[in-house]
């Protein structure tokens, strides 16, 4: 989990429905939770809370998404999981719910940004 700021982590999930049936863990990555400014903290807990409410990562910029997971270039690891960019999304946007939508209705993940 070097890479990650964190994850959400299911124990088991029934793909048909897509309920997860088991317990599940946000696993927040320890080279970088300690560092972490407090608006970091609240978008990276609210990213993996989206997920276990069957949110899925985009492409959209962090400005456009919550589930956004594009660092700027040349950033690294340890700024992108420690400094909020600023103007970044700290809730859910539609663009946030369409992988969701898609997946429900359509069977397909969408995971470009936008309608």
């Amino acid at each position: 989990m070097k890479d990650s700021c964190a994850r959400f982590a299911e124990t088991a999930r029934n793909f048909t429905t897509g309920v997860i049936t088991g317990y599940s863990d946000i696993v927040l990555n320890n080279l970088y939770w300690p560092y972490a400014s407090a608006d970091r903290l609240q978008r990276t807990m609210e990213h993996e809370l989206a997920h276990g409410l069957g949110l899925n990562h985009n492409g959209c910029v962090t400005a456009d998404s919550l589930m956004s997971t594009a660092f700027p270039v040349g950033q690294s690891v340890y700024t992108a999981c420690t400094v909020l960019p600023q103007g970044a999304a700290k809730s859910p946007t539609p663009n946030d719910v369409l992988p969701t939508q898609s997946s429900t209705y359509g069977n397909k993940a969408r995971t470009v940004c936008g309608f």
